[in-house]
């Protein structure tokens, strides 16, 4: 599954075309047909959420080399996102496997 998040703000308000990818499976049938209306749309929402909050706790780029940046360390937050993502959809009965990074680029506002 994939969702794309148009304009995710980074910590300093810089516009961001963001996308992630997911791999999940099914591993409670009966929370995934019951807990919730739409499982798929559930995910794909809480993806989306997922990415808005932590993509705006970082810098896209710094000249700070310690400091983690969306742009040299997205393979570490991006494991951090599946973490928060497992817990947001633990209730739909689904099993986050790995969560990826697919675009990760300053908005077109931005090139302006």
């Amino acid at each position: 599954m994939t969702a794309r998040g148009s304009s995710v703000p980074d910590a300093t308000g810089s516009p961001l075309n963001v996308s992630a990818m997911i791999s999940y499976v099914v591993d409670d049938p009966v929370s995934y047909l019951y807990s919730v209306d739409n499982t798929y749309t559930f995910v794909q929402n809480q993806m989306f959420e997922v990415m808005r909050r932590v993509c705006s706790k970082f810098k896209y780029k710094s000249t700070d080399e310690s400091e983690v940046t969306l742009l040299e360390d997205s393979h570490l937050i991006a494991i951090e996102m599946c973490k928060l993502l497992k817990k947001r959809t633990a209730i739909a009965g689904v099993k986050i496997l790995r969560m990826d990074f697919v675009e990760l680029s300053y908005s077109s506002e931005m090139a302006k």
